[in-house]
């Protein structure tokens, strides 16, 4: 399986936060993490890359988390993209709830959040992403071998039928 390193996407707008998030999120081993600053900074993103998860913050200024991921699932190309919100915010039902609304986030985390269960549900999201390029590399293979069959059925009738001129 030719699989590329799959892409996380961290939005924050304090630095500090996006280096610990990404120091931690390095020891799952070849993934690659890129940072955003600012939800603008990271619609960007999304233009250029395709990410198996992002984990955004929820307060930001400028643009919320919230709002941020009411952008993307309002593209084709973003509207799937797993998201964990993490907030500073403390743990409010309410805001809670307004992140799962729908079209918003997979899971919701409050800061300071225990490193392990980070870790653990992106771990979640790379599993996924590891067994959706296994099903599209199986998808592939199926194709080019039913390609095959019908090249092989054509080529039969082909015989077939000028053994049938010859019996003539």
């Amino acid at each position: 399986m030719n699989t590329l390193p799959p892409k996380i996407l961290v939005v924050d707008d304090k630095s500090q936060h996006l280096y610990a998030i990404g120091s931690l999120l390095k020891r799952l081993g070849p993934v690659e993490i890129i940072q955003a600053t600012s939800g603008s900074e990271a619609l960007g993103l999304t233009l250029e890359h395709d990410f198996c998860l992002a984990i955004v913050d929820v307060q930001m200024p400028e643009m919320s988390g919230y709002e941020l991921v009411e952008l993307w699932r309002g593209n084709p190309s973003t509207a799937n993209l797993p998201v964990i919100f993490i907030s500073g915010i403390r743990t409010e039902e309410y805001r809670h709830q307004k992140g799962f609304d729908p079209g918003g986030a997979v899971d919701f985390l409050s800061k300071p959040f225990v490193p392990e269960i980070l870790l653990g549900k992106v771990k979640v999201f790379l599993e996924l992403y590891y067994l959706q390029a296994k099903v599209q590399e199986l998808v592939s293979e199926l194709n080019d071998k039913r390609e095959a069959l019908i090249q092989v059925k054509s080529e039969l009738e082909e015989a077939k039928s000028a053994l049938a001129k010859q019996a003539m």
